[in-house]
């Protein structure tokens, strides 16, 4: 669950910003539960007592000032923690401020004011870093202690997706077995005629027959894709493509288009 959070701390005087530091925290692939120093950064020595101090909590001394900590990454249930320690100065405030916006997978991810020792505050409020939002501490001189804690959880499932409703097919003129006999000479064998009712030049009715690789021409080529199809099995069953009309779609499809093409069928039309 990689993921990385920047809080922005605001030194007031007299309610205006005097300095802004930002803390960085999270979790990273790469990153150990030590010192790591490609990711992790260390906060800069303690400033003056006039000013606010703010830094990240970690390791034992030298390594427990951070202005970034990234920790490795937690198992499902598992609670991380960090501490925030300002050290307040006189009458100064602070302002801790975030932006929201993390990741699913995680199901807690709060702030909360504690003592030295982690443990909460009495009355305190728990607030959530999901959305964006800020707290102001209180005046010094004092030191203030917030927790950060954050939980994994196993994620957001991910929907199920919904069934497409397969629509009902519109039965196939059936051509019978008189694919070959044309008795008029049209170009349209007698089934095909049949079966269209005579409306074969109907584009609503008879847009793009054998027309397999939909150029708007059915030739020689349509067979051989056709052909093609039925081999590699990535074909689907319609009227277009079951040429010969029999309810199914094999390589004899191929075969009847293959012959109109070269002028051995009346199945087709020729206009």
């Amino acid at each position: 669950m990689p993921f990385s959070v920047t809080l922005s701390f605001e030194d007031l005087d007299s309610g205006a910003p005097v300095s802004t530091t930002s803390l960085v925290f999270g979790v990273s692939a790469t990153s150990t539960d030590g010192f790591d120093s490609a990711e992790d950064v260390l906060a800069p020595p303690g400033a003056p007592l006039s000013s606010n101090a703010v830094f990240l909590s970690g390791l034992a001394s030298p390594l427990d000032r951070f202005s970034t900590d990234y920790r490795a990454d937690a198992a499902i249930g598992q609670q991380l923690m960090w501490r925030i320690v300002i050290n307040a100065a006189d009458q100064r405030v602070g302002r801790l401020s975030w932006g929201g916006g993390f990741p699913p997978d995680l199901s807690q991810l709060t702030i909360i004011e504690s003592d030295n020792t982690g443990t909460p505050l009495g009355g305190a409020n728990e607030l959530s870093l999901f959305a964006a939002g800020s707290l102001q501490t209180g005046t010094g001189p004092e030191t203030r202690y917030y927790l950060i804690k954050a939980t994994r959880s196993a994620g957001t499932p991910t929907p199920t997706a919904t069934p497409t409703p397969t629509p009902t097919a519109t039965p196939c003129p059936t051509l019978g077995m008189d694919i070959d006999i044309d008795s008029d000479g049209d170009g349209f064998s007698d089934a095909l005629e049949e079966a269209y009712a005579g409306d074969r030049l109907n584009p609503a009715i008879y847009p793009d027959f054998a027309d397999i690789n939909n150029d708007s021409t059915t030739n020689i080529l349509d067979a051989l894709i056709l052909s093609r199809m039925v081999e590699l099995g990535t074909i689907t069953f319609d009227c277009q493509h079951d040429v010969n009309q029999d309810g199914t779609l094999d390589q004899s499809d191929a075969q009847d288009l293959f012959e109109w093409s070269i002028g051995l069928r009346d199945l087709l039309p020729t206009t």
